[in-house]
């Protein structure tokens, strides 16, 4: 008899082990298997923080390059640089900072200024109520309309920037990306120095924390008054203004 039950007791003992093996195999498998999506709304988020110059975006840099070229004297083949930097890290719900190197050029027909090359490069972080960021900037402006008989200047741009995200919202995903704002006809007005049109393309691809790839790219367009419109993926369009 007391065989017996120390049989049953080992056949028992065996048996738990065995449902306690499954029972963390299962949850292993569920850990490696778990995926997290970065959505078009998280992407939505990460371009319209990208582009608004309260966050020391796109925007602001377009601004930069045209406050460059309004305050200095330059003369034909002029070659210069200057650092630029912000912060914002009090007194408001967007914390942001950046610091960027530029180098500029001053390129002519013949004696008659004809376009600005700006590069630049440097970092930018934002801490806000939908997402922060941290990430590598870096941009490469031509500037056109130098000519005293028009109003408006007209702009080239390839701004990059790649970096870390986490969102505060939603599903409150994290993830790497690489953004990519590329246009060919920004118009801005030269007293204002405001954005008034214009249209670029946009792209960003990237990893989730679980590994997961993602990629997203559509159209911006500058609708002037300090509004924008986005539309990706999806075909919806998503309005920001600044």
């Amino acid at each position: 008899m007391k065989k017996t039950i120390k049989k049953i007791k080992k056949v028992g003992g065996i048996l738990v082990a065995l449902m306690l093996s499954v029972f963390i195999s299962s949850c292993s498998k569920d850990q490696l298997t778990y995926n997290v999506i970065v959505t078009e709304p998280d992407a939505i988020n990460a371009i319209r923080n990208d582009l608004l110059p309260s966050f020391g975006g796109y925007i602001l840099q377009v601004n930069n390059a045209l406050v460059i070229v309004n305050g200095q004297v330059l003369k034909c083949g002029d070659k210069k640089s200057l650092s630029t930097s912000n912060s914002k890290l009090n007194g408001t719900d967007i914390v942001y900072s950046y610091a960027l190197d530029w180098t500029y050029e001053l390129n002519c027909l013949g004696t008659i200024p004809s376009l600005l090359i700006y590069d630049f490069k440097g970092s930018n972080e934002y801490d806000a109520p939908n997402m922060k960021s941290k990430d590598g900037t870096q941009g490469h402006y031509e500037l056109n309309g130098l000519e005293n008989s028009k109003n408006v200047f007209t702009l080239n741009t390839d701004y990059t920037r790649t970096g870390t995200q986490t969102s505060k919202i939603g599903d409150k995903n994290s993830f790497t990306s690489k953004l990519i704002i590329h246009s060919s006809n920004i118009v801005a007005d030269k007293n204002s120095l405001q954005i008034k049109s214009g249209n670029a393309s946009v792209k960003i691809d990237g990893t989730s924390v679980s590994g997961d790839n993602f990629s997203y790219e559509g159209t911006i367009e500058f609708l002037g008054n300090n509004k924008a419109k986005i539309i990706l993926n999806s075909g919806q369009a998503y309005i920001i203004t600044w």
